[in-house]
């Protein structure tokens, strides 16, 4: 009957949606692992690089993160990852800071910029790690 047909049709544009949404999650939480594991990996390769308080506050976010990815709240994941993102700056710059010294040949504790990239003319090339934040999947 057409009441049949309407109230499968409904079921089916309800389970879509319900398909997306988990698949948004899915996809939310396997960033949020990726994030994880990059962001402890270079804490632990260049925590030296970073002041105590950071490496708490980055330590203190990954919990934070950990803590989200237990439950099924995209939103409240995808928050906590906007805070590690901010709390892994520090580390970020610091990494920058000291693979620019690297490639100057300055000592690893050289102030980020140093005036060697001018003079020499040629062009300086830093490799550094990052991480691409996605603010338009929102």
């Amino acid at each position: 009957s057409e009441a049949d047909i309407q109230k499968m049709v409904r079921e089916a544009e309800s389970n879509s949606a319900d398909d997306k949404k988990k698949r948004k999650l899915i996809d939310t939480k396997n960033q949020a692992d990726s994030l994880i594991y990059s962001t402890e990996k270079s804490l632990k390769e260049n925590a030296e690089s970073i002041g105590e308080e950071d490496k708490k506050a980055i330590e203190a976010a990954i919990v934070t993160l950990r803590e989200a990815l237990g439950g099924e709240d995209a939103a409240a994941i995808e928050g906590a990852m906007e805070h590690l993102n901010k709390a892994a700056h520090k580390l970020a710059e610091a990494m920058y800071a000291k693979a620019a010294a690297a490639q100057q040949g300055a000592p690893s504790g050289g102030a980020p910029g140093g005036d060697g990239a001018e003079s020499s003319g040629q062009s300086q090339t830093v490799d550094a790690d990052f991480e691409v934040v996605d603010d338009e999947k929102k």
